[in-house]
């Protein structure tokens, strides 16, 4: 089982998500779709080659029932979340 690795812009990119979620939706919803996040990440854990590989090992998963997007490198004993966008946004400059 690979450690999951956090980065300082996905940590701050869930912070950001939770913002406008508590503030545009209910508070059930915004933890529902933390827990989400965060459960796709734990299920990369054990299938990291899951996403389609974008560029420079970093791969793109859809986190399911929401729009929202995983981007991530898997190395062998650890997964490194990136990043974490809604799939209306310009992600792909961020890649």
């Amino acid at each position: 089982m690979q450690e999951i690795i956090w980065s300082g812009p996905a940590l701050e990119d869930l912070r950001r998500i939770s913002a406008w979620l508590m503030d545009n939706a209910d508070g059930e919803t915004a933890v529902r779709i933390l827990a989400m996040i965060r459960a796709a990440c734990v299920g990369l854990e054990n299938f990291p080659s899951r996403g389609p590989m974008l560029v420079q090992g970093t791969r793109k998963f859809r986190v399911a029932g929401t729009r929202y997007l995983i981007l991530y490198r898997a190395e062998p004993s650890r997964l490194i979340v990136t990043r974490v966008f809604h799939a209306r946004e310009n992600w792909q400059l961020e890649i």
